[in-house]
């Protein structure tokens, strides 16, 4: 017989066993990172797109977001998939989109510009005597101008409540509730954009307005 598993009481048999079983090197020291479930998503709305150009900002603050609690031991990779969802929210909201990586995106441009942030990612902390999983993505994007004045701004809210997942299934479930909940954030911003008339309108005024100074 081993002699270890002689020394070893059961209790101490389970943890050890749930340790080795966690993602990473022995109960996850190594701390993984998986990235966030989510797909290209498809953008449509009952508006047409606006009539404009703007500048899309794809600052590093956006697509290195990651969930990072030191007390789990994964991190979720949320801002790559956050910035490409992003860009597709804006080429199907605008009729042409300028893309930037910079992180002094708009201080430079000649056009509006549309940025948004992961305000907060917040997860439940796993644990096996609960009954709902409870997952939070809150964004806020922002339309400025050229004269750094905010034109547009909203915050919004992807909740998305699960049953909990199995010990060994925690970092899998964590990117799929994380990738849901991001694409309603970024569902509600796109109908939230389009829907607002004061884009509209600065939009609509802004070719009649270079045709009078032209005059």
């Amino acid at each position: 017989m081993n002699p270890l598993s002689v020394r070893l009481t059961p209790i101490a048999l389970v943890v050890l066993t749930a340790l080795l079983s966690a993602p990473g090197c022995l109960g996850g020291l190594a701390r993984t990172i998986s990235t966030v479930e989510l797909p290209p998503m498809s953008f449509s709305h009952e508006s047409a797109p606006i009539d404009g150009t703007i500048e899309l900002c794809l600052t590093p603050k956006l697509r290195m977001r990651q969930w990072n609690v030191a007390s789990h031991p994964f991190k979720i990779d949320l801002g790559s998939r956050a910035a490409l969802n992003l860009e597709i929210l804006a080429k199907s909201a605008f009729r042409e989109v300028i893309v930037s990586f910079d992180r002094t995106c708009g201080s430079a441009t000649d056009h509006p510009w549309l940025s948004a942030t992961i305000l907060a990612a917040n997860r439940d902390w796993d644990s096996l005597w609960s009954t709902e999983q409870n997952t939070t993505i809150t964004m806020e994007f922002e339309l400025a101008g050229s004269d750094a004045g905010r034109i547009w701004s909203t915050t919004t809210r992807g909740d998305v409540t699960t049953s909990p997942p199995t010990y060994t299934q925690r970092r899998v479930r964590a990117a799929e509730d994380f990738g849901e909940a991001l694409g309603v954030a970024l569902e509600q911003g796109f109908d939230e954009l389009l829907e607002s008339e004061e884009v509209r309108d600065l939009f609509r005024a802004g070719p009649s307005e270079e045709s009078a100074e032209a005059s």
